[in-house]
């Protein structure tokens, strides 16, 4: 009788043992998938929508389960890596952005200094070209970056504002 429950019992493990192999598979394969989604989305430059999908594939793995510390952490490391690429570059576009922005706040600055000076002139003809030439010299500026773009545009238009309003 015990060499029947033994036999019985081996086979009861036999069965777990697979299904957890099984298991295993599964999930380092939908390890895996998170990876290749990862590694493609490293490429993107569409930046938010990126991000929010490296954040969903991020809950995806925390969900998927383990599947032994050796293999995770290559899983793992690949999958960081993939993840890393992108918000590096991410990072490097926002910085490169915020040296734009910047660029073009003191360009539009200056700009800003040139209506001022102009604002009390009389010679009308001539100094509505020069209104002209700052506003594409505005134009041609870019974005001062959201934050600052209206206050800017207000000074200058207050500004030109003036001068056509004497005028």
């Amino acid at each position: 009788y015990e060499d029947q429950l033994a036999e019985s019992f081996d086979d009861c493990l036999d069965v777990f043992y697979k299904k957890r192999k099984e298991g295993f598979e599964n999930i380092k394969s939908y390890k895996e998938d998170l990876i290749a989604q990862a590694e493609k989305l490293s490429l993107s430059e569409e930046w938010n929508k990126a991000s929010d999908e490296m954040n969903q594939l991020m809950q995806q793995w925390k969900s998927a389960g383990v599947i032994g510390k050796e293999e995770d952490d290559a899983l793992w490391e690949a999958f960081q890596k993939a993840r890393q690429v992108f918000f590096d570059r991410k990072k490097q576009h926002w910085e490169e952005m915020q040296t734009k922005f910047e660029h073009a706040r003191q360009i539009k600055q200056e700009l800003i200094e040139k209506a001022a000076s102009l604002r009390d002139c009389e010679d009308w003809k001539k100094t509505s070209e020069q209104y002209r030439k700052l506003m594409d010299e505005w134009k041609e500026a870019g974005s001062a970056g959201k934050a600052y773009e209206d206050q800017l545009w207000n000074a200058f238009q207050e500004h030109r504002q003036a001068f056509y309003d004497r005028r």
